[in-house]
């Protein structure tokens, strides 16, 4: 219950003054700070029994996925938290009407679950969207 009273109260309304750049750099500059720190993530890792080629496609698979959002991000959405999706569509006869979808921020908590075996990967491919 705290954990969801804090997402709602303080977590929710400072994601929403950022928007899809800030975002992007965010996971731009979280992706290089455990990169620099792979190595101590490795060790942890192998304390799970984990071998390197297992880690490495949880650790190093996660960072990755962190760079892709965050050039996603950075190349494709706008400065805003709002992005109008596709061409206007015909939705009357003779032009009359038109629509066009517009997403908007989400005004609540997501809660995802995550597998045991990739537990970095898991994680950051679930909190980079």
């Amino acid at each position: 219950a705290e954990a969801m009273a804090y997402a709602r109260g303080t977590a929710l309304p400072s994601l929403l003054r950022t928007h899809f750049q800030d975002r992007a750099r965010v996971l731009k500059a979280l992706a290089a700070y455990l990169l620099e720190r792979k190595e101590t993530l490795y060790a942890i890792s192998a304390h799970t029994g984990a071998t390197r080629s297992d880690s490495w496609i949880d650790i190093e698979g996660g960072i990755g996925t962190l760079f892709a959002y965050a050039s996603i991000g950075g190349k494709d959405l706008p400065s805003s938290n709002v992005l109008h999706e596709g061409p206007p569509m015909r939705l009357g006869a003779n032009n009359h009407f038109i629509g066009s979808h517009v997403l908007v921020p989400k005004r609540g908590v997501a809660l995802h679950i995550n597998a045991f075996n990739f537990p970095m990967w898991g994680m950051l491919e679930k909190f980079a969207p």
